[in-house]
């Protein structure tokens, strides 16, 4: 992995590709940008499955460190973790770390000792922003840990919320970027009904034109909410829909998400027995992208969220979406009845589901809204010119 004498930007995240996650898909997608910029990018993550150490991967240099989630490897880890962290943090003229991953504010150390600047990035407001960060272990480490972590050199915000945990935690000089992650708008975008009836039938979707695809992206697991849309779609059945499912539903004994498999596989079961073939599990897919240009409506039902790349993806690609209120998310990328049907306690999903069926003039005025928003406001090579101007000289 010979670098040129170009400028070089390393990504610290937990996870990277080819294993699919939100933090892992948005590091290398501002990766991809970056190297469009001139800029040499590595990615350093972690080894958690059976993967190699070294790669390369649409010419972003990859690092995977041995990991483990055994308890004591995770401490023996450590000895590993940090002078790897320390030798690719000297070789670069920015770092930007994608949430508390382990060892991650040996980063902000280092960065002192080494005069260079690691900027912090939160995934999701409650669990990795600056006020939950600096009180996760109480009262009597949050002087410490409040000190440490106040030694990034910037801080990548995706909601106001976010800033609002960061300001009160630092009222100091630290630069704070604060946007949602780019889109690529190139890639998600409405398409006419000529070119979604060629990728129906590419994808051997048969069914008839008036049929509605309802779509949801994300693994098939019980924080993302499914059990209770298989179970509203279920009081539909007089309606014309198909339900796709894109994400795994099934993991094998070697992969990061082992735990979950169990309830997985029970939930994947739940959805088929209830919704029979009106629901169409893709597993995981390299192309998501497709499935939403031939979508008519888009659910996200998760019970907590960061900031969802999937959320942007599909309003960006002009879809009706229903969503759950989301701290950080609502008022600031969705706008009730505006961009959105936004389950905020006043409406069920049931009661937006029955709304979806009735009211298409509605909805399709709110996908129009959020396509307008986000291609506006967040196309990614915009979001990372601007964030490039925030953190380098």
């Amino acid at each position: 992995m010979k670098l040129t004498s170009k400028k070089t930007i390393t990504i610290f995240c937990p996870v990277t590709l080819p294993l699919k996650s939100g933090a892992g898909i948005n590091a290398f997608n501002l990766a991809k940008e970056f190297l469009k910029l001139d800029y040499n990018v590595r990615v350093v993550s972690f080894r958690r499955d059976d993967h190699r150490v070294y790669d390369n991967i649409e010419g972003i240099d990859i690092v995977r460190i041995p990991y483990s989630d055994n308890i004591i490897m995770k401490l023996l880890a450590f000895f590993i973790i940090i002078p790897i962290f320390t030798y690719y943090l000297s070789k670069s003229n920015l770092a930007i770390v994608f949430g508390p991953l382990q060892g991650y504010m040996s980063l902000f150390i280092s960065g002192k000792v080494l005069r260079k600047k690691v900027v912090f990035r939160s995934t999701m407001y409650g669990v990795d922003d600056l006020s939950s960060l600096n009180n996760k272990f109480g009262s009597n480490l949050y002087k410490l840990r409040k000190k440490i972590n106040g030694l990034m050199g910037g801080y990548i915000s995706q909601s106001i919320a976010m800033t609002k945990s960061f300001t009160n935690e630092y009222n100091t000089s630290i630069p704070v970027f604060e946007s949602p992650q780019g889109v690529d708008t190139v890639k998600f975008k409405p398409i006419s009904d000529f070119e979604k009836s060629a990728i129906k039938e590419t994808l051997n979707i048969n069914i008839d034109k008036k049929t509605k695809i309802i779509l949801s992206v994300g693994y098939v697991i019980e924080r993302k909410g499914y059990r209770e849309i298989f179970d509203s779609l279920a009081k539909f059945e007089n309606e014309d829909f198909l339900y796709i499912v894109i994400g795994k539903y099934q993991v094998n004994e070697d992969e990061y998400m082992i735990h979950e498999h169990e309830n997985m596989q029970k939930l994947h079961m739940h959805g088929k027995n209830l919704l029979k073939n009106k629901i169409f599990f893709t597993g995981e897919c390299n192309n998501p992208e497709v499935y939403y240009k031939i979508a008519d409506l888009f659910i996200l039902n998760s019970k907590k969220e960061g900031m969802p790349n999937v959320l942007l993806e599909a309003m960006a690609s002009s879809l009706p979406v229903i969503v759950t209120s989301l701290p950080g998310v609502d008022n600031y990328i969705t706008k009730n009845n505006v961009n959105a049907l936004v389950l905020d306690g006043n409406q069920t999903l049931s009661a937006a589901l029955s709304l979806f069926f009735k009211n298409q003039t509605l909805l399709f005025q709110m996908a129009e809204n959020a396509r307008k928003f986000i291609h506006e406001n967040y196309n990614f090579t915009i979001y990372t010119k601007k964030l490039l101007k925030k953190f380098t000289k």
